[in-house]
């Protein structure tokens, strides 16, 4: 019976939690960068290998965040060429390093079945080659995930000590997120295994935190986000958007110059 649960879980979760989005190629056309500042690299850690998009600063902007770079998690039914381009772009224009990892079983990265811990996988990729092959301090690292993505932020700040923690339209945990992005209305925890406990883990984190959430989010509750930032330690920060849905496009065409500074001056402050 437990080996049936636990097979019968397992299959729930990549029909109810996991929705990845498979690419033969990447459509880089909305990327608004030089093609001299972006490449898309793949990177090996132990038995992980996937792909990465790395978004170099643009130049004489913002120079006192130069050092800086942002490891990025996108959501589900997503890939690297979603909202990672988004968030690239605005990161672009205002001069710090960007770079997006892409989960396998996602976009180019294909044949794989993500599991929440093969995602934490992933994000451990990332880390490893930004401090031991482009040698960049922790210190330095700035963590983000936007949706799903946030879970797996949430437990990389948690894992590793890094300059602060940025949560874009997230959730406290799968099971309260159930109701909303979930197929089957019910209790999350009867028939999924995978947690991705947000909400059990922020008050652990010690670094500097931004929780940014649309008001208007139809996908994963603002209350969310108003939570997440409640329960968390100081020094933290929100920037909460009017009249905003869930897609990181959204966020950052409404978040608009009021969002780019509010980034700059947390990144500048703490």
């Amino acid at each position: 019976m437990f080996v049936l649960s636990s097979c019968l879980n397992s299959n729930l979760d990549q029909v109810l939690v996991f929705a990845p989005k498979i690419n033969d190629s990447y459509d880089f056309s909305n990327l608004k960068v030089p093609e001299t500042n972006w490449s898309l690299i793949w990177i090996t850690n132990g038995n992980v290998s996937t792909c990465i998009l790395k978004i170099d600063r643009k130049q004489g902007i913002n120079d006192n965040l130069s050092n800086i770079y942002v490891l990025y998690f996108h959501g589900n039914r997503s890939s690297l060429e979603d909202s990672p381009v988004a968030f690239g772009n605005m990161f672009y224009e205002i001069g710090i390093n960007f770079i997006a990892v892409e989960y396998r079983g996602f976009g180019i990265v294909k044949n794989f079945t993500p599991s929440e811990e093969s995602l934490y996988e992933d994000g451990e990729a990332l880390i490893s080659y930004v401090v031991n092959t482009l040698q960049i301090n922790p210190s330095h690292i700035v963590i983000m995930g936007h949706s799903l993505g946030g879970g797996v932020a949430t437990e990389m700040a948690k894992r590793h000590q890094v300059k602060s923690l940025i949560l874009v339209s997230t959730f406290t945990k799968i099971e309260d997120a159930g109701e909303m992005v979930l197929t089957y209305k019910g209790p999350a925890n009867w028939y999924v295994r995978s947690r991705f406990d947000n909400i059990s883990k922020i008050d652990s984190i010690g670094e500097p935190l931004l929780v940014i959430h649309g008001k208007a989010d139809t996908t994963l509750s603002f209350d969310y986000g108003v939570s997440l930032y409640q329960k968390a330690r100081e020094p933290k920060d929100y920037f909460w958007i009017e009249d905003c849905n869930h897609t990181g496009k959204e966020i950052v065409e409404k978040g608009g110059d009021q969002l780019k500074n509010k980034i700059i001056t947390f990144l500048s402050t703490y």
